[in-house]
This record gives structure tokens, sequence and C-alpha cells, in this order.
């Protein structure tokens, strides 16, 4: 029985149920269950199917009507979303996949069938929330959760991801994985299956263009997820979007994309189209200015992933840097036990930055809003003061003459001192057991008011406003050789650009230009998305 050298034996492509010929002759019936995946499945006899455009010569096939199938319990029926031209092109073995296990009616191509008509499913199952699958990056998720707010649908879908872009940056805090390697289509439906219910906060991004007369044109509004970006970041965000615009047949694969974003950083580097931000934008967090320091980009972050994976505000680092710096100098320390200007480079190694405490023990330093800028340095590195030049600590971080001013503010060196080179002659030696991590070093300064911040939550209501020295500042974050400079957590965050000349923004990857404006960033609500409820290791 089933043994013949040839094409023999039936096979259900519902449930899977394989059967000899024979054997399915002496059974009277067989029942479809619909395989293991019976809740996600929509059941052909549920479907009722029509024809348009016909007329037009463009004839398709679209989902008429849908029933509730009574024979399924905790019938979540599921849709997915693919596009093609995300990351690695996986989209379309995923889609072939899918077709095989469940109905292929459920299974659209974004390039093909808009998000709009395919939601707009949801519809005719008004009784029943359906769950939502999108295969692809950050920019596809969003654009299916701003379709979801044009449609107002009575029950809004659960979202889940199958992340095949290249930063996905949503999918990994939901835990969904940095990126698709290759897992078994029955994996992923198992895993949507058992996803939990989270809330995620949505943004709504508002630019308004003053015009002639001072007469305001209309706003632009924007929805942002994950995080919204003006200066060093967003440059090389646009300069990618544009090259991918031009010749998309060399941005097929992952790995080749963020060696392009390599690329277009170090460009940057050298570039430094954003100099001096600080000096073209003001910023409100709650309608309270902030006094920036010298920056080269910003970012309202509202998930703790960015830049492709990188948790840029976690609260060990926020602790650990609090509690190193209480225990690097004493308030009380002996200025006196201070080692002389000829034995500093001979100890710069052992040499750790002075606290924010013993700072405003010997007199005190300006501060800006809730950020101190320039905390002293003192016995990171030495100097020379003729040629300018920097060593390394050990650590190895380097310290340039970009960053005098923070040097100037430490009121443990005095000017004579600064002018003979003596930096190490009025900085006390730290005990031992005090040397900090390499996450307090940032180009010279510390966020010294980095413990009074509360963690990062992506349902709390709150955004959390980060700023960046340059593009190498970047590049440093995202190996763990720098901490961002964090300014503080806010529930509405406004942005005013006074420059005459464009400045680079991008929201949740989508990059754009934008003219002297005022941008304001508000709660908009929140989305239903699946977490996994076990992340990928």
């Amino acid at each position: 029985c089933g043994a013949e050298p040839r094409l023999c034996d039936l096979r259900c492509v519902w449930c899977h149920l394989t059967a000899h010929e024979k054997c399915l002759g002496s059974r009277a019936t067989i029942d479809c269950d619909f395989g293991a995946h019976q809740s996600l499945v929509i059941p052909p006899y549920t479907v009722s199917l029509k024809v348009v455009g016909w007329r037009t010569g463009k004839r398709g096939v679209v989902i008429n009507e849908l029933s509730v199938p009574a024979d399924v319990r905790n019938w979540m029926p599921l849709l997915i979303l693919a596009n093609p031209r995300s990351g690695g092109n996986d989209a379309q073995l995923l889609m072939r996949a899918f077709r095989s296990l469940l109905n292929p009616v459920q299974i659209f191509d974004v390039c093909e069938t808009s998000p709009e008509s395919v939601l707009d499913l949801c519809r005719l199952l008004p009784a029943h929330r359906c769950r939502v699958l999108v295969c692809g990056g950050d920019g596809t998720v969003g654009w299916v959760l701003s379709t979801l707010d044009k449609l107002n649908l009575p029950l809004q879908p659960d979202i889940a991801i199958c992340p095949l872009g290249t930063g996905n940056d949503l999918a990994r805090v939901l835990g969904w994985g940095s990126g698709y390697t290759g897992e078994a289509p029955e994996d992923i439906l198992r895993d949507v299956e058992h996803a939990v219910l989270t809330p995620l906060d949505r943004w709504k991004i508002t630019v308004g263009r003053p015009g002639l007369l001072s007469l305001h044109r209309p706003l632009k509004t924007i929805h942002m997820n994950n995080y919204f970006g003006i200066g060093c970041d967003a440059v090389v965000t646009l300069n990618f979007h544009k090259s991918r615009e031009s010749r998309p047949n060399l941005f097929t694969n992952r790995i080749f994309n963020k060696a392009w974003y390599l690329g277009y950083g170090a460009k940057d580097v050298l570039e430094a189209r954003c100099r001096n931000l600080h000096q073209k934008i003001e910023l409100e967090m709650d309608g309270v200015r902030v006094e920036l320091p010298e920056l080269e980009g910003i970012i309202v972050i509202n998930i703790n992933s960015w830049c492709g994976g990188v948790p840029i505000w976690t609260t060990e680092q926020i602790l650990s840097t609090g509690q190193q710096q209480q225990q690097m100098v004493s308030p009380s320390s002996d200025v006196s036990s201070i080692p002389s200007s000829s034995s500093a480079k001979s100890t710069a190694a052992s040499m750790r930055p002075v606290s924010t405490a013993a700072a405003n023990a010997t007199g005190g330093q300006r501060t800006v809003g809730s950020i101190t800028p320039s905390s002293s340095i003192a016995g990171d590195s030495s100097f020379s003061r003729d040629t300018g030049a920097a060593q390394d600590n050990s650590d190895g971080v380097v310290y340039h003459d970009d960053y005098d001013v923070a040097r100037q503010h430490s009121p443990l060196i005095s000017p004579s001192q600064r002018s003979n080179g003596s930096h190490y002659s009025s900085a006390p030696s730290p005990p031992p057991q005090a040397s900090p991590s390499k996450h307090q070093h940032q180009h010279g300064r510390k966020d010294s008011n980095a413990s009074s911040y509360g963690s990062a939550s992506f349902s709390d209501g709150k955004l959390e406003v980060i700023g960046l020295y340059s593009a190498l500042h970047i590049a440093r974050l995202q190996i763990s050789l720098a901490d961002p400079l964090r300014l503080g957590q806010a529930k509405s965050v406004k942005i005013t650009i006074k420059s005459s000349s464009p400045l680079p923004c991008q929201a949740d990857g989508e990059p754009w230009e934008q003219s002297a404006s005022v941008i304001n960033i508000t709660h908009a609500g929140q989305a239903r998305m699946l977490t996994r409820s076990s992340a990928p290791s």
C-alpha cells in the first residue's frame, strides 16, 4: 500500500493530512480541522468572492462577504501584508510558504494591493477582532498603522511583525527579533497565535511653516512610532534614502544596507553638515525652553531601540553613572594632595573625571537647564597646548581641542594653570576602586543628572529627548564606547527651526529636509501591538 513507483496518495492542502489512495477508499468520511493553525485560517466555505475590474481589463478577485465558522474555537483570522522591497527581499519566499499554510486570500503584497483595501476587510467581521502580520521593516509597520488611523475601524486589529527591514527597531523592542533569519513559517504563525497584547504610544508630528505676510501655511502632519531626529543622524538617513531611490538594485541586502549607512556616517564625520545645530534651533519640553550645549543632532525617542538596536536610554547605564559619580571624588577631597603637572602624563592613565559634587564644593559651575555639559575632565588625557594633540587614556577615549570649552569650565583648574599646561595640578586623585566605566565619557562630557531620569517605556505617554555631539558620537554609541547626552523626558516636545537653510529631519526612518518652521510632537493615542511571548535567542 503506497509503494507504487508513481505519483500516488493524497494530502489535504488545509490540514496537511496524508492518506493512501486505497486506505482513503475504505473510509466513509474524513474530517478536516484545518491543521495546527486552525484559529488563524479563514475557511474556504466562509468566503464569498466577486470579480472586479472586468470593464477596465484589469480583472481581479476580491472578498465580498465573510462569515464566522461555527466549528472553530477562539477564531482570530489572520491577514498578512508583505512588502517585497523591505530589507533582503525575503517577502516573496514567505508569501509562498504562507499560502500553503493558510487560505491564499489572507496573504497580500502591498506593492499590488493597498493596505487600505486589505485592512478594510476587518469591517466584514464586526464582532471578531482580526490579527495582522506585517512582513516588512519599520516603515511598512508605520504605513499600516497610519492606514488604520484613516479607516477608523470599529474593532482595531492586533498587529504582529515579521522583521524584514534593515533596522527593525520596533520589532526588537516587541520581541520579534532583529531580522528574519530563515525561521520556519510554521514557527512564525505559532508565535503570532500565542503573542501577548501590548499598547504602543503613537505620536503626532505637526509642522507649521510661516508664509508671506505672517500667514501660516497648512500644517504638515506625520505620525511617529519609534523616533524623530533632526541633525546628523537625519543626514545619514537622507543620503541613504536618496541613493536607494535612484538605484534600488544596490540596496537589496540587509548587510549591504548597513554598510551603506556606515559609509554615509563616515562622510558626515568629515563634512559635519549640521555643525552648530544648537544655534539653529530652539527646544522646548513641556513648555519649558531648554538651553542646548554644542550639538549636531537631537533625537526624540518613543522606544528604547535606535539606529539598528542601540538601547540608547537604559536604566542600568543611568544608575551606574549616578552611583559611580558619587564614588569618584568626595566633596571633602584635599586639593593639596593633587599631583603636580610634572607627573601628570605618567598618572594620566589612573586619573578619572571629577564628579559634579566635587565641582560644586569648589565653587560650582554653570549648568544648562537640567544638563551639565562641561563636567571636569581633568585626568582623562594629557593635552599639549602648543600642538593641540591629545593622548589616549586607559579607556581608549581621545579628547581633542574641539572641547576646550568643557575644560575651561572646570572649577578645579585656574586660568594660569591652563596657560602653562598644568592640567592636572589641581585634580584630586580618586580612590582605586572608583574607576568609572567607559560609558561615562562623552567626548569629554558626562551626563551628571542621568540618575534623576526615569526608565524608558513605549506605553507611558512620555518621550525621551537625547542630544548627539556628532556623527562620530553615533558610531561610538553603537559600539558602547559612549553614552548619549540625556536632555530629559517630556509629554510634549516643540522644536523651532530658525535657520534659513533647510535642516535634515527624519521620522521612523523616513527623511526630508525642513526649512524654517515649528515642529510640535504630541501624544496621539495607542496602537494594539503584539509582543512575542518568548523572545528569540
